[in-house]
């Protein structure tokens, strides 16, 4: 007995010639191969359906040619979108930060003057309300991000925007109430609330940043922080014409246009 299989019987001619009829297709007889009527029947329904031989393959291609490019203009129009959201938020972020470093250095240099001159506060005394500053930084440190953590998950633009208006309202207090212990625990919190942004604006602000431009805003942040000098002579000069409070009220008018810029960052995460 032969090792080799024979192959099967061709099908009937009437199954033949019904593969190789209908519109379109060739009256010449189909060759026989090793699929079976079945297969060529179903590939001549499979021509017939997209239109006649060759003709019909151009036109499948062109259709998947159409959709291939549809599908790419939909997908760049979404990331030209965040591209151009993400530029935004930077930008945002970077004229936040102006007014905060313009404002805050016209009296922040000169709050141990301020207590010493305006209340007669001891060095001694000034340290312990610094060291309320640094606890206050740890603390509200710790609970923005405990807010922006696993369990609360508060967006980071809302916790910012809170402690921002904490800030704004501790500014007011020292600009507007002559009492000691009023401006000492306004001064304690507006270091605390500020001083906690810091860490979630610095995140937002990169997560947001493409990594081969991290190292630009990084620069930009770290060179607003040399303003200060500026705006610290300009406030050592409204003081000595006009005093503490004008100038503590500048300071709390620019916090106010500060965290106006951020109103648009309050829902990014």
């Amino acid at each position: 007995r032969s090792s080799v299989e024979p192959l099967p019987p061709p099908p009937p001619p009437s199954l033949m010639n019904a593969a190789a009829g209908g519109s379109g297709m060739s009256d010449e007889p189909v060759e026989y191969g090793t699929c079976g009527g079945s297969a060529l029947a179903t590939a001549a329904h499979a021509e017939r359906a997209n239109g006649s031989g060759d003709g019909g393959r151009v036109l499948a291609t062109t259709e998947f040619a159409d959709a291939a490019r549809a599908a790419g203009e939909a997908a760049e129009a979404p990331a030209s979108a965040t591209v151009s959201h993400a530029w935004r938020i930077r930008w945002n972020v970077l004229v936040y930060d102006l007014f905060r470093v313009f404002s805050g250095g016209l009296v922040t240099k000169f709050m141990g003057v301020f207590f010493a001159k305006t209340y007669g506060v001891r060095p001694i005394s000034f340290a312990l309300i610094q060291i309320g500053v640094f606890v206050a930084m740890l603390s509200f440190t710790s609970l923005a991000g405990w807010l922006c953590g696993r369990r609360c998950r508060l967006r980071r633009g809302a916790v910012c925007l809170g402690l921002l208006l904490c800030c704004d309202t501790g500014n007011l207090f020292m600009a507007l109430v002559p009492q000691m212990h009023a401006d000492a625990v306004a001064y304690v919190v507006r270091e605390g609330t500020l001083n906690a942004v810091f860490g979630l604006k610095k995140a937002l602000l990169m997560d947001h940043t493409a990594k081969n431009a991290r190292g630009i805003w990084n620069a930009l942040d770290s060179l607003q922080s040399s303003f200060w000098s500026g705006t610290a002579l300009a406030g050592g000069y409204v003081i000595d014409v006009f005093g503490f409070r004008i100038a503590l009220l500048m300071m709390s008018a620019g916090f106010v246009a500060a965290t106006v810029v951020w109103l648009p960052l309050t829902m990014k995460r």
